[in-house]
């Protein structure tokens, strides 16, 4: 599915939610605020007992702030951060852009739609750390249990290669 989106994400360890929003402008740099504000009324629709939700922009590039963390009680964005997505996301060019969304197993993709946040668990791979398991709640992403879709940190300068580099110095 190819299509312009703003997602609504987790950011707490329990409930939260993810919700799809938007049609698709071209590599948009600046949400238009009348978007942000349809995407954040989504969130604020979604019933929780948890203090803040998340946007993510997929339409931002990769590089530049696209998961926008949202202070329930005011509606407002409290911090922004870098997310990636999905490889199978990317454009044909690698641009650093998301062009295409599925819910196959195999597609290495992102989803859009609701999600509810998981079990919590240390990667294996140094790199990303503590990390979370995400439940697709829509159709456009009710395999994303199964297809180990999560929400996880990503430090290049893993206690690994911290100590090869100290090692070579």
């Amino acid at each position: 599915m190819k299509r312009r989106a703003v997602l609504l994400a987790p950011a707490a360890t329990a409930l939260s939610m993810l919700a799809a929003c938007a049609q698709r402008r071209v590599h948009a740099e600046e949400e238009p605020k009348s978007l942000m504000d349809a995407a954040v009324a989504q969130l604020l629709a979604q019933p929780s007992e948890h203090p803040f939700g998340a946007v993510v922009d997929f339409s931002r590039h990769s590089a530049k702030p696209r998961f926008h963390v949202v202070e329930r009680s005011s509606g407002q964005v409290v911090q922004s951060f870098i997310v990636a997505h999905g490889i199978g996301s990317a454009a044909p060019a690698d641009d650093g852009y998301a062009e295409a969304f599925s819910n196959l197993e195999g597609s290495e993709a992102s989803s859009l739609g609701l999600y509810r946040t998981g079990d919590t668990y240390v990667s294996e791979q140094l790199e990303h750390g503590l990390s979370m398991r995400l439940h697709g709640l829509s159709p456009s992403n009710s395999n994303a249990y199964k297809r180990l879709i999560v929400v996880h940190a990503h430090c290049p300068w893993s206690r690994a290669t911290s100590a090869s580099a100290a090692a070579r110095a």
